[in-house]
């Protein structure tokens, strides 16, 4: 059994704070600075098929970009050749399935330059992919400076939009994701791997579909603002949900970014105890409690001097808004325990026991209550989904001090 040593606890503290840091730079670029400055100038509609195209790729990159990087993680001890191959599928699959979600929420009917946005993606699924190096070797610091230079790609792609009379928004993107792909393409060899298909193949592309298609469920259930308010409610909205949960959306993200430390330190251990999971329970929840009343605070203000336009529409969402955050924050820090512990086919569970009760409260509330009954169908379905996860970590993980597995651990084939 792998024990976290007391300088590797360092460092593993330290790669969270880093990984913290470099995660929230890009986001507080965009939702803090980049946008206000572009509602100003293009107005709610626009705006809100903005945050619809760019919560599309967001979406997108999740199934194909993530599920590909996430089976390259699991499986750095059998170093399986095949995954350059893996990801040129996921990528025509995302690019595919990019053009099929911009379609169906009805971002095309708008003026969008798809050439653009493709070409965004094409940067997005890249990046997750070559990031996955770095974290396989623990160097955190290359992640910072990856995310770094997107942020400066952010701010060029503003002063470009700026320069052009804010006609080709996706400008941002395209160099903001394109800065950090030539970055990636410079400081890494993972994508000098040749095109085969070698005898692992077989298997890693059946551990790969599995992600993805969990991976569809839950972003179907993250994503379902942008796939049901945009074409159901309209484009304004959209804007006025997107700023009403404008922390509530930093929030999750830089969850996910401490997870993904989690996760890369997880693959080295071979177990872990119950007693400390519910120690980390206890700690995470109140964390969650403390946020949901500093965002109470917090919120207002920042829409206030942000989204001056915006800030009567949002007053009544940010409640919901906070709390939807907060919910979503603590199944971010508990899922990588299932993905490293669990057996593969849980995903499935965890991610139907979400989206089931979601599309069913949607189809209820959001006719009648419009934003706030879509507010009330996502808390149901995430308390749901949370509760699942809370089970199946504690039947997986035993009540030993050794830090067994009741079950039987996982094998990360």
């Amino acid at each position: 059994m792998h024990k976290i040593k007391g300088n590797t606890k360092l460092k593993f503290m330290g790669d969270m704070i880093l990984n913290i840091i470099a995660s929230g730079l890009p986001i507080a670029i965009l939702n803090l600075l980049v946008y206000p400055m572009i509602v100003g100038h293009v107005g709610a509609k626009t705006y809100g098929t903005l945050t619809t195209c760019v919560g599309v790729q967001n979406f997108v990159n999740g199934i194909w970009g993530s599920s590909v990087a996430y089976t390259k993680l699991l499986h750095m001890e059998k170093e399986e050749k095949g995954f350059s191959l893996l990801f040129v599928i996921n990528l025509t699959g995302g690019l595919a399935m990019n053009i099929l979600m911009l379609w169906l929420t009805g971002c095309m009917k708008e003026r969008i330059s798809m050439p653009l946005l493709l070409l965004s993606e094409v940067f997005l699924i890249a990046n997750n992919y070559l990031v996955v190096e770095y974290r396989l070797r623990l160097s955190y610091i290359k992640i910072f400076f990856t995310n770094i230079l997107g942020c400066v790609g952010y701010l060029i792609g503003y002063g470009i939009l700026f320069a052009t009379g804010f006609r080709y928004w996706e400008v941002i993107f395209v160099t903001g994701y394109g800065a950090s792909f030539i970055y990636n393409l410079c400081s890494t060899s993972i994508w000098k791997q040749k095109l085969a298909i070698t005898p692992g193949f077989k298997l890693l592309f059946k551990n790969t579909n599995v992600l993805v298609a969990t991976s569809t469920l839950s972003g179907v259930s993250t994503y379902l603002d942008k796939l049901v308010i945009y074409p159901y409610l309209g484009a304004e909205s959209m804007a006025y949900y997107q700023t009403a949960s404008i922390l509530s959306k930093i929030i999750p993200m830089l969850a996910t970014s401490i997870s993904n430390v989690i996760l890369s330190y997880l693959v080295k251990m071979r177990a872990l105890s119950r007693k400390i999971l519910a120690v980390c329970i206890t700690l995470l929840s109140c964390v969650c409690v403390a946020a949901y009343f500093v965002c109470g605070l917090i919120v207002p203000v920042v829409i206030q001097i942000l989204y001056p336009s915006f800030y009567d529409k949002c007053m009544d969402l940010i409640p919901l808004a906070n709390l939807i955050a907060m919910l979503q924050m603590f199944y971010t820090f508990i899922l990588p325990l299932t993905l490293r512990y669990a057996e593969r086919r849980m995903q499935y569970f965890i991610q139907i026991g979400k989206l089931a009760p979601y599309l069913l409260f949607v189809i209820l509330l959001i006719g009648k209550y419009g934003l706030t009954g879509f507010c009330y169908a996502t808390i149901i379905s995430q308390i749901i989904q949370n509760t699942i996860l809370l089970f199946i970590c504690f039947k997986t993980i035993g009540g030993n001090n050794d830090g067994s597995i009741s079950n039987g651990e996982a094998e990360v084939h």
